[in-house]
């Protein structure tokens, strides 16, 4: 990679040996079905190790894991070609690679691949995981699963803010279980005991105290211009990141990415972000995270669920 020397890419084969655990590499747990694989999509100027350490713990799990490098990346290891290359066609032809080793697929990604992984062409039957980019308006009999955060500063760039946008697709005839805790999503391994769409919103204590005059308000407000915008409505700024000062702070949008990616943006950016700051430039968050560094506590919240997610839909 451009930016991260000294993570090399590797490519894993593994078949049936006969070697006795603990050996470094292998899956610790056989849970996934065999065949069963997992695509991850990383987002706009991103890298294909932004959840390595997601991937790696999917890969523990018995999945096989992918993950392409996406044509806005910023290590830009390939030369794209001159008719250029889509995020659709470069996970078609990841699949494609695997031939007919991975029976079933499922996809996840985060910001601009989390916008991949609903709205992927295809089957994704172990189900489809956005962190931090849904725009709505997915129809799929795949399971979805939905994570986000108030404090999430990409949020501004959205018309609606994703309880705006799950409230009018309810009405719409589409539910969406909205799990109070992380630790409550999928947590029963029981397929039906699950539900086909779920999503999970990092959010301060306040944001949970508001009244259900207040919820409403919002839901119809959204509801009408979500209606309105198939007309051609006019943009709504979304809610502002909330936070409790007695409480940590929310994950913004480059918290849920792997430390070591995140360790390795600070390296490369953080002498550029006085001169972004003074241009007025939005920088992804990035600004934030230097404050909080709050990679491996968000990773200790998000991957357990990502996880339990495709259990679940490899168990189906």
């Amino acid at each position: 990679m451009a930016f991260i020397e000294t993570q090399p890419s590797v490519r894993f084969s593994l078949r049936s040996l006969n070697i006795s655990a603990p050996l470094d590499g292998l899956p610790t747990s056989c849970a996934a079905r065999q065949g069963d694989a997992i695509i991850f999509a990383h987002g706009f100027l991103g890298s294909a190790y932004d959840c390595a350490h997601i991937c790696e713990a999917l890969a523990s799990d018995g999945f096989l894991v992918c993950a392409p490098e996406m044509p806005e990346s910023l290590a830009a290891s390939y030369k794209p070609p001159e008719s250029g290359i889509t995020r659709e066609e470069i996970i078609a032809a990841s699949r494609e690679l695997f031939g007919s080793q991975a029976r079933r697929w499922g996809i996840f990604g985060h910001s601009a691949g989390a916008g991949s992984a609903p709205y992927q062409r295809g089957s994704f039957p172990l189900g489809r995981l956005g962190l931090c980019g849904y725009r709505g308006g997915v129809e799929t009999s795949d399971p979805v699963f939905l994570i986000a955060s108030d404090g999430d500063g990409c949020n501004r760039f959205q018309q609606f803010s994703l309880r705006q946008i799950l409230a009018a697709e309810a009405r719409a005839g589409t539910k969406t279980k909205l799990f109070r805790s992380l630790d409550d999503a999928y947590a029963t391994p029981r397929a039906n005991a699950n539900p086909r769409r779920g999503a999970f919103i990092f959010s301060a204590p306040e944001a949970s105290e508001r009244s259900e005059l207040e919820r409403a308000r919002d839901d119809l407000r959204a509801q009408r211009l979500l209606t309105r915008g198939a007309r051609g409505a006019v943009a709504v700024a979304s809610e502002e990141p909330l936070a409790a000062p007695s409480s940590p702070p929310l994950p913004c949008h480059t918290s849920f990415l792997w430390s070591a990616s995140n360790n390795a943006l600070v390296s490369l950016l953080a002498p550029l972000l006085p001169l972004a700051q003074a241009l007025g430039l939005f920088v992804l968050d990035f600004d934030v995270f230097l404050r909080n560094r709050d990679s491996e506590a968000t990773a200790a919240r998000t991957a357990p669920a990502v996880r339990r997610f495709f259990l679940v839909g490899s168990g189906r």
